[in-house]
């Protein structure tokens, strides 16, 4: 990770963290988040993003939906970051991660679990599968906020995760639609 601060060696260390990724096994993905949430890039701006777009890297390998809210949170903070290019990566993979969630077995497993914690609407993660709520909520609860990159930044990841989640999506379209109306008609909004 440290190389993606270097220009000379940022493209090594993204080949080297792809492999990485690719060569995982279960009982690492933890200590790889560790990494990556514990990594800020500093002034570089390719290291903030690419360190956001390993998360997917890591989901492909091994998608463990009990660590997928820390990911999330993790990525709606930073969203916020002031470089168009960081949210924009940040985005992209927590559409990556909606559409990983939403084709996944696991996730129809831990659906019952999850319904439990998550507020948007919990009944109807019964009746549709997933609970797309592990994404819609901190998102929405970001642009809630009032910082303008962060506000940008999730609702471009919202964006993401509607047109990633295929057809889960449709059952919280309503809710979703009202919730989405009230924040973007505060006059504080400006993403």
């Amino acid at each position: 990770l440290l190389k993606l601060k270097d220009r000379d060696t940022q493209q090594q260390a993204v080949s080297e963290m792809q492999k990485i990724c690719d060569d995982l096994k279960p009982d690492q993905v933890e200590i790889v988040h560790q990494a990556l949430f514990a990594f800020d890039g500093e002034k570089s701006i390719f290291a903030r993003a690419w360190s956001a777009r390993f998360y997917a890297d890591v989901a492909k390998s091994h998608f463990d939906v009990r660590s997928l809210g820390k990911v999330v949170s993790k990525l709606c903070d930073r969203a916020r970051d002031n470089d168009s290019k960081v949210r924009e990566a940040c985005a992209e993979t927590m559409g990556e991660l909606a559409r990983i969630f939403s084709s996944s077995v696991d996730a129809v497993q831990q659906q019952s679990r999850l319904e439990d914690t998550q507020d948007l609407d919990s009944s109807v993660a019964v009746e549709s599968g997933p609970s797309l709520n592990i994404f819609l909520n901190p998102i929405l609860k970001s642009m809630e906020s009032g910082d303008t990159h962060g506000q940008a930044g999730n609702a471009l990841a919202l964006a993401h995760v509607v047109f990633n989640s295929a057809a889960h999506i449709g059952a919280y379209l309503e809710k979703l639609t009202q919730r989405i109306l009230a924040i973007m008609d505060r006059p504080t909004f400006l993403g």
